[in-house]
């Protein structure tokens, strides 16, 4: 019985793998020990070598990427002075761009983190607060979203929401995302200094409240606050002056902190009100915002009701995301406390919850203990031998790539927006890859006796004579897309 809802809690909480969760005698133990140790990236370096730790040169910090963006950035300028032909150019830049990009090994440590990192609660946890704070595709952000993912959302999990919100809204890849390297106040030091010239061409000033907008509307009290269009407004006056990773050429090439992006130079001054409260004028002045939305109490319900949606089902969380609001309150917004009364949430709830494409990707994968992504030693060989696929082709292909360009209200939540024909039809084309080239470790009948908990549905898989089809069909059930 105990191995039955193992298989059901490593589904519901996790990623699929029963073994990571086979040393815990109770929930508790599962969701305590999950909460409390770190993520260790695990990866392969081929197709179908061993599990191996990721290796460190495939690692980059923000230093190093936006050094890269520099860099790329300098050699491109260099490729458009030279006497060459259009297709000698556009060769040129191809491979300046491969020379120092790193989005693509990002991809890959992503998707392999999904199949063999250790620690399958933190993730899961991780694509909720990734997709909560997108960050999709524009200009520069790709080379960003990794750093992104792990320094922020997944490092962030251990502190409080509050900690969560200043360091997401005050990433290089949220700033860039939302442009905010644009917003420059209209009364700034800068503007003062560019005198009649200011707002021209020549001395680019001016709000942008695209991030103040989205830190209300979907980063914290949703419209439900009743915000108005001044508070936008002063939130963009507060955020003016992040976002200074650029020079006047557009590229810092002086060492800088980029963690926290700060210009004093382009800020605001002066008085600002959002809902109510009286924001100081600088640096300082963004903390003392996000820690008022943090504990906002329309915040706190909005998120306590889009995480136990995400986790436990729309109706359930109709009926019980107050006692998460009580517990944000209790504990000024103590993550590791709001995740753990989540997942415990989760596992007692009886409704299902349809799972997003990457997080089935990766649960089949490690269900069956098949594999059909290269290895982090094989980027761009998919070209040529057809049963090496790139990761970002299976998320893109399954319309869920965290690197992708997108809307900032993220992916839906909704079985609804995943459940048509196009989609279903993605989902078992992958799984007959995994058959045909992924060389599954479990038995088929195996899965089935583990993870399809409706006899009538258990018989009916179990009567399927081809085995691939067999096989298809169970990890494309209802019961293994909705758990």
């Amino acid at each position: 019985m105990f191995k039955m809802n193992l298989a059901r809690v490593s589904r519901r909480i996790g990623l699929g793998a029963m073994e990571e969760f086979s040393s815990h005698t109770n929930i508790e133990g599962i969701i305590k020990g999950s909460l409390e140790s770190h993520v260790v990236f695990k990866g392969l370096p081929s197709l179908h070598g061993a599990i191996e730790m990721w290796p460190s040169e495939k690692e980059f910090d923000l230093n190093q990427r936006i050094g890269r963006l520099v860099k790329r950035r300098t050699e491109s300028d260099a490729i458009d002075k030279r006497k060459l032909s259009d297709q000698e150019r556009e060769i040129a830049r191809e491979l300046n761009w491969k020379k120092f990009s790193v989005d693509k090994m990002d991809q890959y440590r992503f998707f392999h983190a999904g199949q063999y990192a250790t620690n399958q609660v933190k993730l899961r946890l991780s694509y909720f607060w990734l997709n909560h704070f997108t960050v999709g595709a524009k200009e520069v952000t790709p080379q960003l979203i990794s750093d992104y993912w792990e320094n922020v959302m997944l490092s962030g999990l251990d502190g409080t929401f509050s900690d969560l919100l200043y360091n997401a809204i005050t990433h290089p890849a949220m700033l860039t995302y939302l442009d905010n390297i644009y917003n420059i106040g209209p009364n700034s030091p800068k503007a003062q200094k560019c005198g009649s010239k200011a707002g021209t061409s020549s001395c680019v000033v001016g709000l942008n409240d695209n991030l103040g907008r989205e830190l209300l509307e979907l980063h914290t009290v949703s419209p439900v606050a009743g915000y108005s269009e001044d508070d936008i407004t002063n939130c963009a006056k507060i955020l003016a002056g992040w976002g200074n990773i650029f020079d006047k050429n557009g590229w810092s090439t002086k060492p800088a902190d980029f963690r926290q992006p700060w210009d004093n130079n382009q800020s605001e001054p002066g008085r600002k009100l959002v809902l109510g409260k009286e924001i100081p004028t600088g640096k300082k002045g963004l903390r003392v915002l996000t820690d008022f939305l943090a504990s906002h109490p329309d915040t706190k319900r909005f998120l306590s009701k889009k995480i136990i949606t995400h986790f436990c089902g729309e109706k359930y969380a109709q009926d019980h995301s107050e006692q998460l609001v009580d517990l944000w309150t209790k504990t000024n917004g103590d993550l590791k406390e709001l995740h753990s009364k989540v997942m415990e949430m989760s596992i007692t709830s009886n409704e299902k919850v349809f799972l997003w494409p990457t997080t089935w990707c990766f649960q089949v994968a490690r269900v069956t203990g098949a594999n059909i992504a290269a290895g982090f030693n094989e980027i761009g060989e998919d070209n040529m031998r057809s049963h090496i696929i790139d990761p970002s082709r299976i998320m893109s292909e399954m319309g869920h790539d965290f690197w992708a360009e997108r809307q900032p209200n993220g992916f839906s939540d909704l079985k609804d927006d995943w459940i048509s024909t196009e989609h279903i039809d993605r989902r078992i084309r992958y799984a007959g890859l995994l058959f045909d080239f992924g060389r599954p470790e479990k038995d088929t009948n195996y899965i089935i006796n583990q993870h399809i908990k409706m006899p009538a549905l258990r018989n009916k898989l179990l009567s399927i004579g081809n085995e691939r089809t067999r096989f298809i069909a169970t990890l494309c059930s209802p019961e293994m897309m909705e758990v």
